[in-house]
Order: C-alpha cells, then structure tokens, then sequence
C-alpha cells in the first residue's frame, strides 16, 4: 500500500473535521435544551423546532452552496464553512436572547454546515 502524500493526510483530516464541526451550533443547542426553556421562556419543543430550522436550512442551501463551491474551489469554500461555523457558535453563546434570536443564529450554522458537508 502506497504512503499517503502530506496533502491527501490533511483532506483526510480537514474534512470529517469541517463535517462534524458544521453541526456544532446545533449538537450544542440540543445538549443544552435543558437549560434553554429556563432562560428564554419557550418549551423543549421549541428548541426542537429552532433545531428542526437549522436542518431545513442547511437542506434549502446545499445546492446552491454546492454549485457556488464548485466555482469558487473547496478550499475557499471550507474557509467560508469554518467561519461561519465559528461565528455562529459564538454568536449563540454570546448574543442569543430570545428563541427568535436563536433560531436566527441557528440559520447561519445551518448556511456553515451546506457549505462543510
């Protein structure tokens, strides 16, 4: 078996990373929906359905984002995916307030997760 080039090592690795970091901002919403009806006065459900919007999201975009990848390469197009993989992870710890903020900020991680996956 061939030895596998430092550039095939790394896709390798960046991508399961960048597909499991794309459902991030969800996974942790649901990890705490304990704690969430606590603090922004809505029910399990409704951090069911803030999850529930993360996923029709990614599946609304992926196509397009798929198509824009595909012109722009996958290295630019894992950039943007990290990024606003981050940026909404942060966003959701830092500036969400309310289920309707939430929801907004899970938007934008499911916009990061059809660009990653």
């Amino acid at each position: 078996m061939a030895a596998l080039s430092a550039r095939a090592r790394r896709a390798l690795v960046a991508g399961p990373g960048l597909v499991i970091s794309g459902v991030l901002p969800a996974f942790l919403t649901a990890s705490l929906a304990s704690r969430i009806p606590d603090d922004f006065a809505f029910g399990d459900s409704g951090v069911g359905l803030a999850i529930a919007v993360f996923h029709v999201m990614c599946a609304l975009v992926s196509t397009p984002a798929g198509r824009l990848v595909e012109r722009i390469g996958p290295q630019a197009g894992m950039r943007i995916a990290a990024t606003l993989t981050a940026l909404s992870c942060l966003a959701i710890a830092g500036l969400a307030q309310s289920a309707l903020s939430l929801t907004a900020l899970l938007v934008v991680g499911g916009v990061a997760n059809a660009f990653g996956g």
